[in-house]
């Protein structure tokens, strides 16, 4: 497996950060199918359907930051910088 660690500050107060982290989700598991849930200031996501198929990570949502963690499997990881970059995107998107 690929391990993508990403960290970004949010700026923002963090019951509107986890918010947002939720937002994501959510459009994640319409457009990947991912499976997520929180587990206190962690959310935690794992594909077992679809292209992203085997993908799982978490992002943990902290007082002034975001740090998104996914480990890609093997067949996706060719593509780790691809994915790495959509990553940056909707977290600037996001936070910025």
């Amino acid at each position: 497996m690929a391990m993508i660690e990403v960290c970004r500050t949010t700026g923002i107060e963090k019951e509107e950060a986890k918010r947002k982290t939720e937002s994501l989700a959510r459009k994640m598991e319409a457009k990947l199918g991912i499976d997520w849930r929180w587990k206190g200031d962690l959310l935690l996501f794992d594909t077992r359907r679809g292209a992203a198929r085997g993908m799982r990570g978490s992002v943990s949502v902290g007082g002034s930051s975001v740090r998104v963690e996914v480990d890609l499997p093997q067949r996706i990881a060719e593509h780790r910088g691809s994915v790495e970059d959509r990553l940056v995107d909707e977290l600037n998107h996001l936070f910025l």
